[in-house]
C-alpha cells in the first residue's frame, strides 16, 4: 500500500564545498511546498572550511533545517548518519553541488502520495559556472530520462544525487555499503546502485519520475580528460564488487588490452583526422576508456583475492 506522507527529511550530504552548498540551501528553502512540509538535514563529512558556519548562518532564518557532524569519513557514512538521524518515514538525498527546482519538494510528494513506490528517483540537469569545453558533449552532465513519465524501473537505477527513500525500506538493507562510494576526494561509486540492488531482492519497489528535477553543477575539475580517465577507472573497480563480475585470466586481460587500444586507436585518429569538433580530448578518452574500465575490473579482482587469502 501506498505510505502516505505531509513530512520529508531532504538528506545534503558534504565535504569541504561551502561555496557551493549556500546555492543548494538556497534552492531547497525556495520552493512552492511549505516548509512546514519539510526539513533539510546537512550532514558535514569531516569538513575543514566554513561548513558550519555557513549553516548556522541559514539556521537563522530557518528553523527547518539541521546540522549533523558525521566524523566517519566517505559519503556512504554521511548518507547512513542521514537516515539515522531522522524521524521522518520518507528522506531524500539530494547532492551538495545540486540546485533544487522550484516545485522540487511538491513533486516529490506527488510521488510518494500516488504510487507504491520504496524508493524512486528524478532528473538532473548540467549546469556550469563557467563555458563548458567544446570537447565535452552537450548533454554530459545530464542524467537519460528512464521514463517519460511516473512509473516503476525494472532494471535501472537512480542516480544517487536526487533519491527518495522510505526510511524503513532503506533501514531494511542496513543502508548503504561502506565498502564502495566516495570518501574524500577519492572518485569512487556504485553505492547507490548496490542498495537499489539490495531493494530488488527484498521485493521493494523501485521507481522514477521525471518531473522531480535538480540542476547538477559540472564543476571545472571535469573539463579535464584526467578527471574522466580516473573516473573511468573507477567505475570499472566499482563495478565489478557491485556486480559480482566473472573472474578475469590475466591472458584473457591483457589480450584484450591489446585488442582494445590497436582497434581503437585507429578507428579514433581517423576521427581526430577527418572532423574539426573531434578534439585531442576525445581521441585520448575514447582510445583509453575501454582498457581503463578493464584495468579498474582487473586490479578490483586482484584486490579481493588478496584479502581472501
Amino acid at each position: 500500500m501506498t505510505t502516505k506522507s505531509n513530512f520529508i527529511t531532504i538528506i545534503v550530504c558534504t565535504y569541504n564545498r561551502a561555496d557551493i552548498l549556500k546555492e543548494c540551501l538556497e534552492a531547497l528553502f525556495n520552493q512552492t511546498a511549505s516548509q512546514n512540509s519539510y526539513e533539510v538535514l546537512v550532514v558535514d563529512n569531516n569538513s575543514h572550511d566554513h561548513t558550519k558556519q555557513l549553516v548556522e548562518s541559514f539556521q537563522l532564518t530557518h528553523t527547518n533545517l539541521r546540522y549533523y557532524l558525521e566524523e566517519k569519513q566517505g559519503l556512504s557514512h554521511a548518507r547512513n548518519a542521514g537516515y539515522l538521524n531522522t524521524k521522518a518515514e520518507w528522506i531524500g538525498y539530494m547532492d551538495d553541488d545540486g540546485k533544487a527546482h522550484t516545485d522540487y519538494i511538491e513533486k516529490t510528494f506527488e510521488v510518494i502520495n500516488n504510487h507504491d513506490f520504496d524508493c524512486f528517483g528524478g532528473r538532473y540537469h548540467a549546469w556550469y559556472r563557467t563555458p563548458k569545453p567544446k570537447w565535452l558533449s552537450s548533454d554530459f552532465g545530464t542524467s537519460p530520462i528512464l521514463n517519460n513519465t511516473v512509473g516503476i524501473l525494472k532494471e535501472e537505477h537512480n542516480s544517487g544525487g536526487i533519491i527518495f527513500f522510505r526510511t524503513d525500506a532503506l533501514k531494511a538493507v542496513n543502508g548503504f555499503s561502506t565498502k564502495v562510494g566516495m570518501s574524500g576526494n577519492t572518485i569512487a561509486y556504485g553505492e547507490e546502485t548496490m542498495v537499489q540492488n539490495e531493494m530488488r531482492k527484498l521485493g521493494f519497489i523501485i521507481g522514477y519520475s521525471p518531473f522531480i528535477r535538480m540542476d547538477h553543477l559540472v564543476a571545472e575539475h571535469k573539463f579535464k580528460v584526467s578527471w574522466h580517465l580516473k573516473a573511468t577507472y573507477a567505475h570499472g573497480r566499482d563495478g565489478y564488487t557491485i556486480w559480482n563480475s566473472q573472474p578475469i585470466s590475466f591472458t584473457f586481460f591483457l589480450k584484450q588490452l591489446i585488442k582494445n587500444f590497436s582497434r581503437g586507436f585507429t578507428r579514433n585518429l581517423y576521427k581526430f583526422i577527418g572532423s574539426k569538433s573531434y578534439c585531442i580530448q576525445n581521441l585520448i578518452y575514447d582510445t583509453m576508456q575501454p582498457n581503463l574500465l578493464l584495468l579498474g575490473k582487473y586490479i578490483s579482482q586482484y584486490s579481493q583475492s588478496k584479502h581472501k587469502v
